[in-house]
Formats: C-alpha cells, structure tokens, sequence
C-alpha cells in the first residue's frame, strides 16, 4: 500500500470522507485538550498547539485498536485513497 500526502489524497476523497476525516482529528484534538485541563498539567506550554503530526500519531494507535477489535475497518475510521 502506498500512501500518499494528504493535500494530494483529499482531491480524490468525497465530501462525507473528508467530513469523516475532520470529526477524526478534531475529536482527537478536543479529547487530548480535555485530558490536559482536567489533569490539571501545569508544564504544557502556553503556546502548546496540537499539529496534523500529533494528531496523527494519537490516531494511528486509535485507529489501530479499532480494527485490531473489529469495530471498523481503515477505511471506515480514517477514508484514504489506496493507490
């Protein structure tokens, strides 16, 4: 499988993939600030913002527990073009 980077992908994703992609990443992103403030972190830096790369990796072992359990397949959680 290759894939390929997600600015070229997403010209060959429909509207609801890339609506699916979003709700990922943007989950992702509002659970971890969450977790942040309610652990009460005090060493996160202020400027501390959650890049496509952080997001990415948090959704990679997510990703994986879901389809290591069944609940979904790649392409359900996260859509991408298999080239």
């Amino acid at each position: 499988m290759i894939l390929i980077p997600r600015e070229q992908e997403e010209v060959g994703l429909t509207d609801r993939q890339l609506v699916r992609r979003d709700v990922v990443d943007d989950t992702i992103a509002e659970t971890l600030d969450r977790l942040i403030e309610e652990l009460n972190l005090k060493h996160m830096p202020v400027d501390f913002e959650w890049n496509s790369e952080r997001i990415g990796r948090v959704r990679d072992v997510v990703q994986e527990i879901l389809v290591e359990t069944g609940a979904c397949t790649e392409q359900e959680f996260y859509p991408f073009i298999e080239r």
